[in-house]
């Protein structure tokens, strides 16, 4: 017999839960936050490029779920769903494969099949290649092929070519989407680390050889720099209208900063003397000097007139930049999805927008 864990902060697979304790022992990390697991209200959902796949405008990094206990996992992934996310993307370093054996068995135990959205990379280090593959087409095609396995369906929305990868290149890549997408295992492609010269290159190839177009980029972004998606790169994805697919991994560390009470925040800055919160629950807490520290005061002061925490500010920063479709966050705890889910509803100002443009470009 196998023996049970009883503490959830004690790692446990799926394979060693009956499907009643997993779902006890999720549904208690849930347990008195049934309001915050309703939808969140938000105007629409947003269409990636020229396709019919339309997402809620956050979507949840899987790749952390690979390092946590399978009841914390279900109940990250049952928030998200709840709240009503729609994309999952099964990103790098998802232990070698076991975040897309964990989503699998997420969604066929939640008969979610048919309703959730699924993204993943062409990557070494995403476990859908073995290490001593060498990236060609067909290695390619195998590697997404035993991706899908691992993810129970018979198809997924949108697969990603990493061309950060070495030895991956733009031909292999669309060959092997071409391929996944006529046998129906792939609807869309996009594309990770392309220049603006790749993107023109990948149109050209797509349109002289028949091969499919990509339908959206994506890449890592911190926003505490300037935008990746800038420049020559900015202007190829706005010629060819694609859907922006930021990674927002790296503004993890602003989950940790709860919202600051209005009353709190306007006696600080009136200069009245009331207590303030312990450090670390700010975005300048967090945050280094300079730059970091302007982000984080604009980032700060947002938070609290929207009452939401500096991450939904963040989010709702990227979501109003042209052709953002749905930025990419991981969590490792079922509360950090509100904080995260909730920038869908938030509407920044015009003026908290400006603020944040003005703090990145110092």
């Amino acid at each position: 017999m196998v023996e049970k864990h009883a503490d959830p902060a004690v790692p446990a697979r799926a394979s060693e839960l009956d499907a009643d304790e997993l779902q006890v022992r999720s549904d208690a990390l849930l347990a008195g936050d049934a309001d915050r697991t309703a939808p969140v209200a938000i105007v629409a959902r947003r269409r990636v490029g020229e396709t019919e796949l339309d997402v809620f405008p956050i979507a949840l990094g899987a790749a952390r779920l690979a390092a946590l206990d399978d009841a914390v996992a279900f109940a990250i992934l049952d928030r998200f769903a709840a709240r009503g996310g729609t994309l999952i993307d099964l990103a790098s370093h998802g232990g070698r494969g076991r975040s897309e054996a964990l989503v699998g068995e997420w969604l066929e135990r939640r008969r979610l099949t048919d309703r959730m959205q699924l993204s993943i990379r062409m990557s070494p280090t995403a476990g859908v290649l073995e290490r001593d593959a060498a990236p060609s087409a067909q290695s390619l095609i195998a590697a997404v092929a035993r991706a899908i396995a691992r993810l129970r369906v018979d198809s997924v929305d949108l697969v990603i070519v990493d061309l950060r990868t070495p030895g991956i290149t733009l031909e292999h890549g669309l060959a092997a989407i071409d391929s996944l997408a006529t046998a129906g295992r792939a609807r869309y492609a996009a594309v990770a680390g392309a220049t603006a010269d790749e993107l023109l290159s990948a149109r050209v190839l797509a349109a002289a050889n028949g091969l499919p177009r990509f339908v959206g980029v994506l890449g890592d972004w911190d926003p505490l720099q300037r935008s990746a998606f800038d420049g020559e790169v900015g202007m190829a994805i706005a010629a060819q209208n694609l859907a922006i697919l930021p990674d927002a991994s790296l503004a993890a560390s602003l989950l940790s900063a709860p919202p600051l009470p209005q009353k709190e925040f306007a006696s600080r800055i009136l200069g009245l003397g009331l207590p303030t919160r312990a450090p670390g629950e700010r975005a300048v807490d967090l945050l280094g000097r300079g730059r970091q520290h302007r982000v984080a005061a604009v980032l700060d002061r947002a938070a609290a007139e929207h009452r939401v925490r500096p991450i939904a500010v963040a989010l709702a920063w990227l979501l109003a930049k042209r052709g953002v479709a749905a930025p990419i966050v991981g969590v490792t705890r079922p509360e950090q999805i509100d904080a995260i889910m909730t920038a869908a509803a938030v509407r920044l100002t015009r003026s908290d927008i400006l603020d944040l443009d003005r703090a990145v470009e110092g």
